[in-house]
């Protein structure tokens, strides 16, 4: 039986791979795609499962390595708002827009209250 810390740390190195690599179909496309608009959040996945089996001579190399490329794509759109002078924060990444308190109209606040 393989481990699930090995399991998850292949599926995540396949995910890299299938990131690096040009899609040939559009199941390989879409996944390239979710795998660079959250990598982000993959990249707090490698750290989490780096802490997790730390212990394993893997974990020592890779899981730093799977988790800075990554969140190479958030960087790269930090680069280019910062040289455009436009605002970005790594933060809003993990708590978007749609998450924080809105303004409501008179009818959609009736609606979101749930009456």
């Amino acid at each position: 039986m393989i481990p699930p810390g090995i399991l998850l740390l292949a599926i995540l190195c396949l995910l890299l791979l299938n990131q690096h690599l040009q899609p040939r179909s559009r199941l390989r496309w879409q996944i390239r795609l979710l795998t660079t608009e959250f990598g982000h959040w993959l990249a707090l996945l490698c750290l989490i499962i780096g802490l997790w089996r730390w212990n394993e001579s893997a974990a020592y190399l890779v899981i730093p390595l799977l988790a800075l490329d990554f969140a190479r794509p958030a960087f790269q759109a930090w680069k280019i708002a910062r040289s455009r002078k436009r605002p970005f924060s790594i933060l809003r990444l993990f708590w978007p827009f749609w998450a924080r308190k809105r303004r409501f109209g008179r009818k959609t606040a009736f609606l979101a209250k749930g009456r």
